[in-house]
């Protein structure tokens, strides 16, 4: 039998392949220059699920917000996702660009990594998906990061991914 007043209930969170729980609602950081924004956000509103980027130029300010609101009590740090993405330019150095996300975010790990754009089409890298993905599931195995995952992959390249990942990603 089903329960009718749970069935109609909007989920708060997504069980992902890993088995974590990820809010469904997340709050963007794209263009948000002030740390007062994210920690409105997380204080009056309820955010839970953090989402910023090395390309943003905003993780520090990301981070002061999530300090600010772990030190106040707002929230602990496992009542938090936070996902940061790695930029094309960052390929080649995944572990170096995941430390300085973490530094700049003032984190041990982060959540979620993903990869911000498959390929470098503006940029001199061009590294392939089967080279930079053995990479990412390196800093998932040292725990920098809980899970890895994909953006702005067509379903071509993820069927790719697929055949030969050890970890499938997580989310795309």
């Amino acid at each position: 039998m089903v329960d009718q007043e749970a069935s109609n209930q909007i989920p708060t969170h997504f069980k992902l392949n890993n088995g974590l729980m990820m809010p469904v609602i997340g709050f963007g950081t794209w263009e948000v220059r002030e740390s007062k924004p994210i920690f409105d956000a997380i204080k009056f509103a309820g955010y839970r699920h953090i989402d910023t980027a090395s390309f943003y130029k905003n993780e520090e300010i990301v981070g002061e917000a999530i300090k600010q609101a772990i030190d106040e009590g707002v929230v602990k740090r496992e009542d938090l996702w936070v996902t940061t993405k790695i930029w094309p330019e960052e390929f080649g150095d995944v572990d170096g660009a995941i430390q300085s996300s973490l530094k700049k975010l003032q984190l041990d790990y982060v959540d979620q990594y993903l990869i911000h754009w498959p390929r470098g089409f503006w940029t001199e890298n061009k590294t392939p998906m089967h080279v930079l993905w053995p990479r990412m599931e390196a800093v998932n195995e040292k725990g920098l990061a809980k899970s890895i995952g994909i953006s702005n992959v067509n379903v071509q390249l993820l069927g790719d991914l697929l055949c030969y990942c050890k970890i499938k990603p997580a989310t795309n």
